[in-house]
């Protein structure tokens, strides 16, 4: 036999992707072509095989996970520099690149560009959906959460059963778990704004003025997700410093506590559960949030 690309098959089958349940029926191909069932850990190698792909190659990537270098030849490569756990993602994600890349690019006429009808973020956020799908199969995910309840501990002891990230395994509880509730990454910052308003510190001050100082940085989103159902949750919101997020940045330990949030669209009362972290020296949050109305 020789390689088969796993996109193209699906679209020949099937027809183009247009919508987020051409994605999860793509998913359910490959696992049923490779004859995988859904119970973890999901042997991607197994999917190559069925394909006769190559198996994904390591290379640095500076800011990237992994890229499908060429869909003709089934070459992938993934990021040499990242965790294990975190390649098995990119690996998942790339081999839901190959059904977008059966879709021509193009630039709408607002400017935007396209990969069919999707814009560019709106592909990437279907591939990692896809991806996640992939690893951590709803049918058997989703019963082991019912069981233990959403919680970061839940997320602790299913991310080495499924093979991937904490982080990967908490973004998916709150996308398909019971409830409401979302994944927000918090870091110590300026809003766009307050950059934009700020004069340059080159610029001559006129009339003998001196530069208006930055406001203070505070502990703001810089992203959050959670099942399409909760109200977007905009960026660069900041947290109050009396809340357990704020706790647990300042005193780098994993704290839990009810915070009066304001969240946009949602705005209340809420458990949070915070693990702080660092990376290359800059001190963040990761916070599981129970919204306002989870039971």
């Amino acid at each position: 036999m020789a390689y088969t690309n796993p996109g193209e098959l699906f679209v020949k089958k099937f027809g183009p992707v247009n919508s987020s349940e051409n994605v999860i029926h793509y998913v359910n191909f490959l696992r049923e072509e490779a004859c995988l069932g859904p119970e973890p850990p999901i042997a991607l190698e197994r999917i190559y095989a069925r394909f006769e792909m190559p198996p994904p190659k390591l290379a640095p990537l500076p800011n990237l996970q992994g890229l499908l270098l060429n869909p003709e030849k089934g070459l992938v490569l993934i990021n040499v520099d990242d965790p294990v756990t975190r390649r098995r993602f990119s690996e998942a994600h790339e081999l839901i690149e190959f059904l977008f890349d059966t879709l021509p690019r193009h630039r709408g006429r607002d400017g935007i560009q396209k990969v069919g009808s999707f814009e560019s973020s709106t592909k990437e956020r279907l591939c990692n959906e896809g991806a996640a799908e992939l690893v951590m199969p709803t049918v058997s995910f989703v019963p082991r959460v019912q069981k233990l309840t959403v919680s970061f501990q839940t997320a602790r002891l299913l991310a080495p059963e499924f093979a991937v990230s904490m982080t990967a395994a908490l973004v998916h509880m709150a996308s398909v778990g019971p409830g409401r509730h979302a994944v927000v990454m918090w870091r110590l910052k300026n809003k766009p704004t307050e950059i934009q308003d700020k004069i340059s510190e080159q610029q001559l001050p006129l009339f003998g003025e001196t530069s208006p100082k930055m406001p203070p940085k505070k502990l703001r989103i810089e992203w959050a997700l959670s099942r399409r159902a909760i109200p977007y949750i905009p960026s660069n919101k900041s947290v109050p410093e009396d809340s357990s997020i704020y706790r647990a940045w300042q005193e780098q330990e994993f704290t839990i506590g009810e915070d009066q949030l304001d969240l946009g669209r949602i705005s209340g009362l809420c458990l949070c559960e915070n693990q702080p972290f660092e990376v290359e020296g800059e001190r963040m949050v990761l916070s599981l949030l129970h919204l306002p109305g989870d039971e």
